[in-house]
């Protein structure tokens, strides 16, 4: 029980932090609005390619930034599954963006 509370709270810590300035910001959508735009929907367009697990496995630990443990929790799968998931995943996301590039 004790070291669920802590990957918890070692978890709300993780996504609560930023990873830019505030005026950082600030210049989101300034600029170049348009590829980023582009580039989003090429992203999401690879990861509707991927087989349901490993886009799970990629959107818990690559975007919610979930730890190992924590998302194979959640899903409901040894860490190990967890991990060649992910590991399939994004060599096939790569793959994917790759070629587009």
């Amino acid at each position: 029980m004790r070291n669920l509370w802590i990957d918890e709270a070692r978890a709300r810590q993780r996504r609560g932090q930023t990873f830019a300035d505030e005026e950082a910001g600030l210049a989101v959508g300034a600029e170049g609005a348009q590829e980023a735009h582009v580039e989003l929907g090429n992203v999401d367009r690879a990861m509707q390619q991927l087989p349901a697990e490993q886009r799970e496995a990629v959107l818990l630990v690559m975007v919610e930034g979930y730890g190992y443990r924590e998302a194979a929790e959640i899903i409901g799968c040894p860490v190990g599954t967890l991990n060649s998931r992910l590991v399939r995943g994004r060599d096939a996301l790569l793959a994917e963006l790759g070629g587009l590039q």
